[in-house]
């Protein structure tokens, strides 16, 4: 015992790194520390206590206010429990390195990392904030010996309550990932990837599990305050693409021009992105190869000028042999008659207009 009401532990003469204990006259206790190899200054031994309720089954270290009845434990048991009166301002727990906050749960609820002071993000404060100097970034390994991969999940419930699989409906947004840039004042939406129910979902009961989906990527145009949708992937593939100026769809080949490799592959019977029959090909030389060889151009004369008479290719035109063929089954194309050309007969008239593959 120590004087004015003080409960003092000494150590001396204790093995190395146990601690000095005081009780102040105001309640407050002191624990002077100095931790030793294998050695931890505080230790809490024992069984953890389980069963009962949820109010009786306590945390093995609790940190509760005066007047506040926790009713929220684990029955089979917890470890450290932190319980904040009504009206709590302040943080839960605060992890500091040398007086600067790493980790802080504040009174919301709110996981801040690398920061002690929630704001907006894209419009709104999130649960989970991370923010650095020379770091702000997440990383999610897996280690395992099989095609098992890391994931970030995003879910979605009607649900009122935690726990809950409440059914979704059409168009319900299951989740988003959002980009956002600082303008001066605050971090506004650059662009966005979201992900939206897109049909009837089905629960087990009846069955079968059904979550029909979309995807939709917007982004902010220069001058604009929000995003605007520009690609649209719905739940049976169709694509859409919206543009305000340019090119809606440009694609770039690193190969040299010529017949090998295509700029774009239209397919049809098929089952997966990998499948089906070629029906139209754009090669990297511009060269547009199709099934039939069947093209439309716009040939109205109220739509031309300068028309004057062409010299006469009835020769050429003379010297091809029409004909009226189908496919054959190995072809995987449609297999009823067509009326076409030979290629090959149409090379030794106009050797231009026939290309090999």
């Amino acid at each position: 015992g120590g004087s004015s009401g003080q409960l003092v532990y000494n150590n001396a003469g204790a093995y190395a790194g146990a601690p000095s204990t005081s009780v102040g006259a105001t309640g407050n206790i002191t624990l002077s520390l100095a931790g030793a190899a294998s050695t931890p200054p505080v230790s809490l031994t024992g069984s953890w206590f389980s069963g009962g309720t949820s109010t009786t089954t306590k945390p093995q270290l609790l940190i509760e206010p005066n007047g506040t009845t926790s009713t929220a434990w684990s029955t089979s048991g917890t470890g450290l429990g932190v319980n904040a009166a009504s009206g709590f301002g302040g943080r839960l727990f605060d992890f500091q390195i040398n007086g600067s906050s790493k980790a802080v749960l504040d009174s919301a609820g709110r996981l801040l990392v690398g920061t002690s002071s929630s704001r907006a993000v894209g419009g709104a404060e999130r649960s989970i904030q991370l923010e650095g100097i020379s770091e702000g970034s997440i990383s999610i390994v897996k280690n395992s010996n099989d095609i098992g991969n890391s994931a970030l999940v995003l879910g979605k419930s009607r649900g009122t309550a935690i726990g809950s699989s409440t059914i979704v409906q059409n168009n319900d947004q299951v989740g988003r990932v959002i980009f956002a840039g600082a303008d001066g004042s605050s971090l506004v939406q650059a662009a966005l990837i979201e992900c939206a129910v897109d049909g009837t979902p089905a629960g087990p009961t009846p069955g079968p599990v059904s979550m029909p989906g979309r995807l939709v990527f917007s982004t902010t145009a220069d001058g604009a305050s929000s995003p605007t949708e520009r690609m649209r992937i719905d739940t049976k593939g169709s694509t859409g693409v919206y543009a305000e100026t340019g090119s809606g769809i440009r694609a770039c080949n690193q190969a040299a021009a010529g017949t090998i490799h295509a700029n774009f592959i239209g397919r049809h019977s098929a089952s997966s992105t990998t499948t089906g029959t070629n029906s139209f090909i754009v090669w990297t030389n511009g060269d547009v190869a199709n099934t039939n060889n069947s093209y439309a151009g716009i040939s109205d004369i109220k739509l031309k000028e300068n028309i004057v008479d062409a010299s006469s290719q009835w020769d050429d035109i003379k010297a091809l042999r029409p004909v009226n063929y189908n496919f054959k089954p190995e072809t995987g194309q449609q297999g009823h008659t067509q009326l076409g050309l030979i290629a090959q007969e149409v090379e030794l008239v106009s050797p231009g207009l026939v290309s090999e593959s």
